[in-house]
């Protein structure tokens, strides 16, 4: 039985149209109606419905913004539209929102009839086809499944229901492994290309890296960007799963040394056993690949070795200059340029100081440093490729053989640029939290509950740090911006409508009329009876 339900404003077309067809002999059982917009959206929100036969014009939401709000919550479903108005434009925009059929009022019983037939028939050959691709193609579902899980776009709940709607529960008893395949040196290859011949480039890209895994088992290709592609690899035993990502790495590196002019750079995490810890794995690989920039292009690396010698390096030297990793990352995001020389200027210091001023110690310093920035970046969701030009010259730049003077300054410089660039970002996402937050006290003043929590929890950020940054970018706190709002808007209806002060009170967020006049006064320096008169 499709699960069906009506949409009209008006009654006497509901009751007719339920009443003049026996819905459950044609496979169709109504299990609700609704008389506007917000009640079908609650009604299909709570059943789910197959098919949707909604009026074109109903109060609060008309058809068309009702089916625009519900077709990406139900794709499939069938929504059949009546209308009153034989308006060309009202069709064609409902066909284009992916409508089943638009049907004029009043309309024969006997098409509406073979209509429902019809759907009966798509809706068969539907669930047909859904059941035949995932029988088909459950490595185009797995694959969907871990990109999704690689890319934080699902919770651990989302993860354990596709695994059951799709039959995959047995994958969460293996382990996983990510690999990322980076063409180096990327940003030069496209500097003079098209957008066309970039897309054409990672096609290709990923063309090749599907060819050399074609006959590997259990092993999942995620297209990227950027000139990289991400593989899954799964198994059930950890030691034959690294085996098989070092015999395909082997393998792409080989393949890409014979074919191209460019060398690429292979990273892989280490092996873990939790479906949902994917997005970790893929972490992983982007850190191991960080550190190409040190290692140089062309390898392959594992997370594994880079991090076992990252921390025997951290713990044998480091801590000797007072050299704090979370601190340094700290003031970078800081924002505060002095704050970054000063630290450097420091470390240099103590360098000297503690008699490790050699080539080679000052070479390993530097390459941790510099590893230690990309991977801010990486967990700021930014890219070193967004602030260098060429991070891999920079790189070369910083360690090179120099006056210990000449590098300190080299990493300044270097530092101060990501610094700046960080907080062009910071200052970017700051003013797009605060245009959200206006726009939504702009829309909402009239609320008597509108307080600086609410709209701090509708931008998603904390009470205090929203109350400094908005009095910082507005130039005054939220209370007084907000009661601004309320009494521009007071004068405009004052000057627009014949309503009484203490209904203009209530209508601009405010219970109290007396408190209304009180704060009305002090703002315009008059009363609002007086400020009426006058206009």
């Amino acid at each position: 039985m499709l699960k069906t339900i009506v949409i009209d404003d008006e009654e006497i077309i509901r009751e007719g149209l339920l009443n003049s067809i026996n819905w459950n002999e044609f496979g169709y059982d109504i299990v609700g109606q609704a008389s506007d917009g917000e009640e079908a959206i609650e009604l299909i929100q709570e059943v789910r419905p197959d098919v949707i036969i909604t009026d074109i014009r109903m109060p609060f939401m008309n058809g068309l913004e009702l089916i625009e709000f519900i077709k990406p919550m139900l794709p499939n479903a069938f929504i059949v539209v009546l209308s009153g108005h034989d308006e060309f434009h009202y069709a064609q925009k409902a066909l284009q929102l992916g409508v089943y059929d638009f049907i004029l009022k009043p309309f024969d019983l006997d098409y509406f009839m073979k209509l429902l037939m019809k759907i009966k028939y798509d809706y068969t050959l539907q669930r047909k086809s859904s059941k035949a691709i995932i029988n088909e193609d459950v490595y185009t579902i797995q694959t969907r499944l871990f990109g999704d899980i690689i890319f934080n776009k699902v919770d651990s709940e989302t993860i354990e229901k596709r695994c059951i709607e799709n039959n995959l529960l047995e994958i969460k008893d293996k382990f996983f492994l990510i690999v990322i395949i980076q063409l180096d040196n990327y940003n030069v290859i496209i500097e003079d290309c098209s957008f066309d011949e970039i897309a054409e480039l990672q096609k290709k890209f990923s063309e090749e890296i599907n060819d050399a895994i074609n006959n590997v088992e259990e092993v999942f290709l995620i297209e990227g960007n950027s000139g990289n592609c991400i593989l899954c690899f799964t198994g059930t035993d950890k030691r034959i799963l690294k085996s098989n990502v070092i015999e395909v790495s082997n393998r792409l590196m080989t393949q890409f040394k014979s074919k191209q002019n460019n060398t690429v750079t292979i990273a892989y995490s280490e092996a873990i056993h939790t479906l949902s810890s994917l997005a970790i794995a893929y972490r992983q690989a982007l850190e191991s690949l960080n550190h190409r920039y040190v290692l140089g292009y062309g390898n392959i690396i594992d997370y594994e070795n880079i991090n076992n010698q990252s921390n025997q390096t951290m713990s044998f030297n480091y801590p000797q200059i007072n050299y704090n990793k979370d601190i340094f990352v700290s003031i970078i995001k800081s924002g505060n340029t002095d704050d970054v020389i000063s630290y450097i200027d420091n470390l240099f210091f103590n360098i000297v100081d503690h008699g490790h001023n050699s080539p080679l110690f000052i070479m390993m310093f530097i390459s941790s440093i510099y590893v230690d920035i990309i991977s801010l970046l990486n967990s700021m969701e930014l890219s070193v490729n967004d602030v260098f030009s060429n991070p891999a010259e920079i790189y070369k730049t910083l360690t090179s053989p120099q006056t210990i003077t000449e590098t300190k300054d080299i990493l300044k410089d270097v530092t101060i640029k990501v610094n700046s660039f960080i907080a062009s970002k910071k200052s970017i996402k700051t003013n797009i939290y605060i245009l959200k937050a206006k726009e939504y006290i702009d829309k909402n003043y009239a609320m008597q509950d509108l307080t600086l929590q609410k709209v701090a929890e509708h931008v998603n950020m904390g009470v205090c740090y929203f109350s400094s940054i908005f009095k910082k970018e507005i130039g005054e706190p939220f209370i007084n911006y907000l009661t601004n709002v309320r009494i521009n808007r007071a004068k405009e209806l004052f000057e627009t409508t014949d309503c009484k002060a203490y209904e203009i009170a209530y209508l601009v967020g405010y219970n109290n009329p007396t408190y209304f006049s009180t704060l009305f006064k002090k703002i315009t320096g008059i009363s609002p009876t007086q400020y009426k008169n006058q206009n």
